[in-house]
Parts: C-alpha cells; sequence; structure tokens
C-alpha cells in the first residue's frame, strides 16, 4: 500500500469523523496498531485533526500518539504541556500501559532539553508504571532502560550504565526487535571500551554487526548505524594495540559512507589518522588531515579541527617544510586561542549554572530547615501537650480508684459508727436497768430473783439489739445478709461477723465491736468458717467464706 494510498483512506476515516464522534477514538486505535510501521503517515493523518473536537479520552491519546509520531520521525516536540495531559489523564485514570508510553515519551522530551535529572526521575516512574501494567509490551520496557542508560552513561555512571543497556538489549532481544537490539549492543561496546573490558566489547561489537546483516535494509540509517559500529570496532582494535585490524575497520567505515555518498564525520577521519601515525604511514595520514579540515568546519568541532592542523604543521615540520609548518601553526594557535575562549566561556557558564543551581538548592535547603524547625516545634508541643495529658489521665485514674476505695472506706465507716452506736446504745441501756435493779432490790448478787430479772432484762435488750442491727446490715448489703440468713445455723452474731469480714474489717477492729480478745474473735471466724462450709456442702448455691 503505497503512502498516498494510505493518506486518501485515513482522510477518509477523517471526513467520516466529523459525523460520527464516536468514530474518532476506532480512528486513534487504528493509527496507533500502525505506527511502527508507518509514523509519517500517522503523524500526517494527526495533524488533520482538530484536538478541541475531542473528548477527554480522546485528547489524552491523540497527544499520546502524537509524541510517538513525532519521535519516530525524528520531528522533536516543542513544548511538553499537550504530553501533560495524556500523562495526568492515564494517571488518573490508572491506565498504566498508556501512562509508561506517555512518561517515556515525556523523558525524552526532557532530555532533548537538557533537563537530564527531570529526564531520569520521569523514565524511574515510567518503569515503575510498566511493572503495574497488565500488558507487557517489553518494547517500551526496553527503550525505558535504553534511556535510563544515556543519561547515566552522560553523568558518568558506567556501571549502572551497563545494566539498564544489558536489561535493554535482553527486552529488545526478546520482542525481535533487531534495530533495537543493535543499539543497546553498539552502546555495550562503548562502555566497555570505556572500562577496559575489552573481551566484551569484542563480544557487542561483533554481535551487532551480525545481527545488522541480517537485516534486509539498505537505507542510510542502516549504514550510518554501521559506520559507528565500525568506527566502535576501529577503537576497540587501537586501544588493543592491533593497528592493522584498525586501520581495516575505520577504512571500511569511511568506505560504506563513500559508496552511498553519505556525510563522513570528522571523527572517522580523526580516528584513521591516529591509526596511520601509529603505523608511520604519514602521507595517508596527511591526505585525511585534509579531509578532516572541512568536515570539522562543517561540523564546528574546533578539537577536531586543531587536532587536524597540529598534525599537519607536525609533518611539515618534520619534513622541513618550515615556511607552510609557521603558517599551520599560526592557524592552530588561532583556532586553539578560540577554543579556549569557547571553553572559558562554556566553563563560566556551567559555573554561573552550577551557581544557580547551588542558590536554588540553599534556598530549597532553607525552606526545609523552616519545615523541619516547625515540625520540630509542632512535636515538641504535641510531646508536651501528651505529657501534659497522660499525666493528667493518670492523676485523674488514680484519683477516680483512690475515690472508689475512699467511697468504700466511708461506707464501710458509716456502718462501723452504725453498729458501734447501737452498741453502745445497747451496753449503755442496759447498764441502766442493771442499775435500777440494784437500786430497787438492795440485795446483793447472789438473790435468785435478782439473777433471773437481771437474766431476762439481757434477753431483752438482746433480740431487741439484735432486730436493730440487722436493720442495719440489711440496709448495707441485703442481698448478702439474705444469702446467709437461709443458713439455720448461722446466728445473729454469726452474720455481723460474716458482714464485717465481707467489708474488710481487721481482726482487731472485729475484737473491738465484740469487747472480746483477739484469740476469741479468731475461734469465732474458725467456727463461722465450718458453719459456712457444712452449709456449702449440702447447698452448692451457699456462701463460703473465702468467697466473703
Amino acid at each position: 500500500m503505497t503512502r498516498f494510498l494510505q493518506t486518501i483512506i485515513f482522510a477518509v476515516l477523517i471526513t467520516a469523523c466529523q459525523f460520527n464522534r464516536s468514530s474518532h477514538l476506532e480512528l486513534l486505535t487504528s493509527l496507533d496498531r500502525i505506527i511502527e510501521e508507518q509514523p509519517m503517515a500517522v503523524l500526517d493523518s494527526l495533524k488533520k485533526i482538530d484536538p478541541q473536537t475531542l473528548n477527554v479520552q480522546e485528547q489524552a491519546y491523540y497527544h499520546l500518539l502524537f509524541a510517538c509520531a513525532t519521535d519516530k520521525t525524528f520531528t522533536y516536540m516543542g513544548s511538553d504541556s499537550t504530553l501533560n495531559i495524556a500523562v495526568n489523564y492515564y494517571n488518573d485514570h490508572k491506565d498504566y500501559y498508556n501512562l509508561t508510553r506517555s512518561q517515556y515519551y515525556l523523558a525524552k522530551y526532557l532530555n532533548n532539553q537538557k533537563e537530564p535529572e527531570k529526564a531520569f526521575n520521569t523514565l524511574k516512574q515510567a518503569e515503575i508504571s510498566f511493572e503495574k501494567s497488565d500488558k507487557r509490551d517489553l518494547h517500551i520496557a526496553g527503550l525505558i532502560y535504553y534511556w535510563l542508560g544515556q543519561t547515566q552513561g552522560r553523568e558518568t555512571n558506567y556501571s549502572e550504565a551497563q545494566k539498564y543497556y544489558e536489561k535493554s538489549r535482553d527486552m529488545f532481544f526478546v520482542s525481535k526487535d533487531t534495530m533495537s537490539t543493535v543499539y543497546s549492543l553498539r552502546q555495550l561496546g562503548q562502555l566497555s571500551i570505556k572500562n577496559s573490558d575489552y573481551e566484551q566489547a569484542k563480544s557487542s561489537l561483533e554481535q551487532a554487526l551480525m545481527m545488522l546483516q541480517t537485516i534486509d535494509d539498505n537505507s542510510n540509517r542502516i549504514i550510518e548505524v554501521k559506520a559507528t559500529i565500525l568506527n566502535l570496532q576501529s577503537f576497540y582494535y587501537y586501544r588493543i594495540k592491533d593497528y592493522p585490524s584498525a586501520l581495516n575497520a575505520i577504512e571500511k567505515c569511511i568506505s560504506i559512507l563513500d559508496q552511498k555518498q553519505l556525510k563522513v564525520l570528522s571523527q572517522y577521519y580523526f580516528r584513521i589518522i591516529m591509526v596511520l601515525q601509529k603505523m608511520e604511514q604519514l602521507d595517508s595520514a596527511k591526505e585525511y588531515c585534509l579531509k578532516l579540515i572541512p568536515a570539522a568546519q562543517e561540523e564546528k568541532n574546533l578539537f577536531n579541527l586543531i587536532n587536524s592542523y597540529k598534525l599537519l604543521f607536525d609533518m611539515e615540520e618534520k619534513n622541513g617544510n618550515y615556511q607552510e609548518a609557521c603558517k599551520l601553526k599560526d592557524k592552530y594557535n588561532e583556532l586553539k586561542d578560540e577554543y579556549d575562549k569557547t571553553n572559558k566561556s562554556k566553563a563560566l557558564a556551567e559555573l554561573e549554572k552550577k551557581y544557580d543551581l547551588a542558590q536554588k538548592e540553599q534556598e530549597v535547603l532553607k525552606a526545609e530547615n523552616r519545615n523541619l524547625l516547625l515540625y520540630l516545634v509542632i512535636a515538641v508541643i504535641a510531646l508536651v501537650a501528651s505529657t501534659f495529658f497522660l499525666y493528667f489521665n493518670w492523676m485523674h485514674r488514680r484519683l477516680k480508684e483512690k475515690y472508689v476505695r475512699l467511697s468504700e472506706k466511708v461506707k464501710k465507716t458509716k456502718w462501723g459508727f452504725a453498729i458501734s452506736k447501737a452498741l453502745l446504745s445497747d451496753h449503755h441501756n442496759a447498764y441502766e436497768e442493771l442499775e435500777k435493779l440494784l437500786n430497787r432490790y438492795k440485795v446483793n448478787l447472789e438473790n435468785p430473783k435478782l439473777y433471773h430479772a437481771f437474766q431476762e432484762l439481757f434477753r431483752a435488750q438482746k433480740a431487741d439489739y439484735s432486730s436493730r442491727l440487722f436493720s442495719t446490715l440489711v440496709d448495707i448489703d441485703p442481698n448478702f445478709i439474705k444469702r446467709l440468713q437461709q443458713n439455720s445455723e448461722l446466728s445473729s452474731e454469726d452474720i455481723m461477723l460474716a458482714a464485717m469480714i465481707r467489708h474488710g474489717w481487721s481482726i482487731k477492729e472485729i475484737s473491738e465491736v465484740f469487747r472480746v480478745s483477739v484469740d476469741a474473735i479468731r475461734k469465732r471466724k474458725a467456727r463461722l468458717d465450718n458453719k459456712i462450709s457444712k452449709e456449702s456442702k449440702n447447698q452448692p448455691s451457699g456462701v463460703s467464706l473465702k468467697k466473703i
């Protein structure tokens, strides 16, 4: 299918979209499927679509495809604003595959804008998005790793760059992208030469050349890629001092470019001159020096231009052509001064850039310090507030527990006062009645009538005492007293003793109330325990003194 026919088909589809908006997404999907084979046709078709007529989803897809098409046709974008629309949309909608693609092209744009740090960070985000994606497109993963290697290589992080290039090589090989695999092998070969890993360099470059031979394409792009690999191979042989092989490789490089009438870079001429010098073929070296000068001038490559004049005046000086050597040396000095001036300007610009960057970093650091101080103050305030809160909470808990204990103590004290008052009242009344009897009969105590009267009075007082005592106990703990009353063996004094034990009275306090010794109370307690234990065996729901 010719490009003209494809353009007609795309025009028909676009015209149809004007009447049916729903077909926009279908058209964009169709363009996405052929973008690898026909990027220029896709770019032409995209330029015929007005993004303002698309909905949000279609706009994001449109900007992604436009970035992809411009990248593949080497027509770089002028702004990243449209591509950011795609990044934001796919990030919001969790479309990680298209998010990966969008971030990759955004990173390439940032790299072209000389912002390697931002480009690297965006590529790392693309790597994370790819890991989250359900679609395992190894080609896009290989591209991400390839450009991660590029950014690290420019920052001279060669070990990291090599790891990324190896990952990209493996991804491209599995996805059967031969040309991209060749690019990764070429970069690995170049890095290996820099790291003096010559075996790895030889293997990578030879493998790249063999893979190029399998591509049935004799386009200029393939020839130029092959020339760069041959140049690296010549450099490899030069480093291991195999000068004939180095010369053979660089001659092949220049020859294939001349056959296709393609531009020979000045660095290729410089490479062959260096090899010829080592082989002491100065006449041939001079011939290539003369070719190097116009190539370097066209490229505005002062470094290669200076080296070519230096080689020429050295040769003329050795041959005794001092007049010509002086001319060449003057030109060399002129170019060198210009080069030094340019380098100084670049160094000054770089220094100013570093200074501006340092100023920005200093401002950021100040802001971070202010934020850190604020966070520290907030943390201290929070810590102090938490300490006060915990302290007052602890105090409140202690006061609450103390209040409960005091309430129980007050309750017990009130009950004890009531019992003590009753006992004192009973004893006082009994004393008064006894005194009346003694005054009434005025006889000694051996009189039987006096004895019997005293005995009856004591019984009456005891009965009255018991009734008032039980009423006091029932008011304090009615359920407990009721359960004790179920035991027929317990007397009123036993119930009183059990109530005192339940409410935490000590043996000494109980003996003071009953006006008996401590040992007597212990014996009473033991007898009470036996009675309750005996009743508990007969009635499983009975009360045990140990439970009191």
